[in-house]
């Protein structure tokens, strides 16, 4: 065997002409075999241009295409329900968050946008979210420092002046020791009687409408924060947005996994604390009123912290963000259509919430004037001894010219 391998090489090793062309030979071969092979994976991608890959936005395939269906997600988008974004900075957040983050991941030559100008665009609302988020903040917290405070130690300083002055020290129990004397002589009667404690049923009033348009801004979130959960999850987010060729409205019907949680993270969770907090400090600041003129006047005022959401959309966003906005709508699928019975069950279901809103709006102002006077207590150890002495001195106090006739005299 080897004499024969030393018989077959001995030629090649003696002839470098035959070795060479045996060898050149085999290495084209070689490189047939290669070229074909890779002819091969190129015949199965898409075409390049400048080494980018092109693909075929046909009907069927394009994730902005109204009629694809998404089988790799679930069920087709064919059915479903519009939710027109809101009007405030909130709703901006959530159009640019969606609209301009999918436009940056995803952009293709088809978009109307620069990567840079959504991604400019993205980052002014963001700011401007954040500024809205600095000033309810710092108003609620300012409101306790130079509002409320104050408030609070002008009506103790007058109720603990009526205390002292009206009743001799260790009296037991108090109401039986008064001294009507002193109260005959007592100089500031209408300072005391104008402490929005000393007439609980109207404060209660004022109070329980403040508990509704607090219930009318929670009940507003839970309606963003539902219909937020019920878009359909993906994880490409190619098909988030989707576009009617025929109206030109963009439907954001699908939200990846992550996207959702900052969602819920930067929109619903800041709103839920900034209601929380101005329910409390609007119950606080309402009870140290110390003027019934002013009660009013503060519960308007507590309002236009809650626009101010509203104040920054009108006044700071450019026309072109708020024409977007107008063009863009959450889309969540339709739910299956109920029997008779069913609908029946869904009616008496929303009667029962809004029977529990009513009853949880009163328990709430009748707990806060009760046992909540313990937790955020405006005159502590008040116990109702200047309710009776107000409603007596309301009563004898008439206004001027009763029966309409002139009775200004001169001189």
């Amino acid at each position: 065997f080897i004499v024969q391998i030393g018989n077959w090489a001995l030629p090649l090793r003696c002839d470098p002409p035959v070795f060479y062309g045996w060898y050149a030979a085999r290495r084209l071969n070689l490189r047939r075999s290669h070229m074909a092979s890779a002819s091969a994976i190129r015949a199965s991608l898409p075409p390049c241009i400048n080494n980018l890959p092109i693909f075929d936005h046909d009907e069927d395939s394009s994730p902005r295409s109204e009629t694809s269906a998404d089988t790799s997600d679930g069920e087709g988008d064919s059915d479903g329900e519009e939710h027109p974004l809101d009007q405030d900075i909130y709703g901006a957040a959530i159009y640019t968050m969606i609209h301009d983050g999918e436009s940056i991941v995803t952009w293709s030559e088809q978009d109307v946008l620069d990567r840079r100008t959504n991604l400019v665009q993205i980052l002014f609302v963001m700011m401007a979210l954040l500024v809205n988020f600095t000033l309810q903040f710092l108003v609620l917290g300012s409101s306790f420092g130079m509002v409320i405070n104050p408030l609070k130690r002008h009506i103790r300083e007058v109720y603990s002046k009526f205390r002292s002055e009206c009743f001799p020290a260790g009296a037991f129990p108090v109401m039986l020791a008064f001294n009507w004397t002193s109260w005959a002589d007592y100089p500031n009667k209408d300072g005391l009687c104008n402490i929005a404690l000393t007439k609980t049923d109207f404060l209660a009033a004022i109070l329980w409408i403040w508990t509704l348009t607090m219930f009318e801004e929670m009940k507003k979130i839970e309606h963003q924060a539902r219909v937020l959960l019920s878009i359909r999850p993906t994880s490409n987010p190619y098909k988030m947005v989707s576009r009617d060729e025929d109206t030109g409205v963009f439907r954001i019907k699908r939200i990846t996994p992550c996207l959702r949680a900052a969602l819920i993270c930067t929109v619903v969770v800041p709103k839920i604390m900034i209601v929380v907090f101005l329910t409390i400090a609007g119950f606080v600041w309402l009870t140290a009123t110390d003027l019934f003129a002013d009660l009013i006047l503060n519960a308007v005022a507590l309002g236009f912290v809650i626009h101010i959401d509203e104040q920054i959309y009108l006044a700071l966003l450019p026309n072109s963000v708020k024409a977007q906005m107008a063009r863009t709508v959450l889309w969540s699928p339709r739910p299956p259509e109920k029997t008779a019975k069913e609908s029946e069950d869904e009616i008496c279901n929303e009667l029962m919430r809004s029977f529990f809103y009513l009853v949880s709006s009163v328990a709430i102002v009748a707990i806060y004037l009760g046992p909540g006077q313990w937790l955020f207590p405006i005159l502590p150890g008040f116990n109702g001894d200047i309710d009776l002495l107000c409603k007596e001195r309301r009563a004898v106090r008439k206004p001027m010219c009763i029966d309409d006739s002139d009775c200004f005299p001169v001189g």
